[in-house]
């Protein structure tokens, strides 16, 4: 498909005309119509994007849970969800974050995962054990 190219005339304080030209490509499904950015736009994008706080706080939980079985306050997952008032399954899905790939932990921190990227694509399926599967299963491959 033909780049659109959008025309913007923007008047500097000097009274000199000047024009700034945006080339988009518009990607149209029945019912929508998606705009997509030149590749130099979405890294900037993505640069400036923020942490998914609910993503954070989940990993931060397990991360947390894993610290205080290793230090002896609880012994077993179970003693720890008691205490916290956390549902056994739901509890299982969080401890389990502490299997992902480091840098996909880093970037999900960062706020630099793939856009798409949302907390229940860890929780529908198990993590797989090795981290290029998980890569390539979370958009990072």
């Amino acid at each position: 498909m033909k780049p659109l190219t959008l025309t913007e005339t923007v008047r500097p304080i000097d009274d000199e005309i000047a024009s700034l030209l945006v080339p988009i490509n518009i990607r149209r499904k029945p019912g929508t119509a998606t705009v997509i950015l030149p590749a130099h736009v979405e890294q900037q994008r993505q640069k400036a994007r923020k942490p998914d706080t609910r993503m954070v706080a989940a990993f931060a939980r397990a991360w947390r849970w894993k610290k205080l079985l290793a230090g002896g306050k609880h012994h077993t997952i179970a003693q720890i969800l008691e205490a916290e008032n956390i549902h056994e399954s739901h509890g299982w899905r969080i401890f389990r974050l502490n299997m992902v790939a480091p840098d996909i932990v880093a970037a999900i921190l960062a706020g630099t995962q793939p856009e798409d990227l949302r907390l229940h694509h860890f929780y529908l399926k198990p993590v797989p054990d090795l981290w290029d599967e998980q890569r390539r299963r979370y958009g990072f491959a």
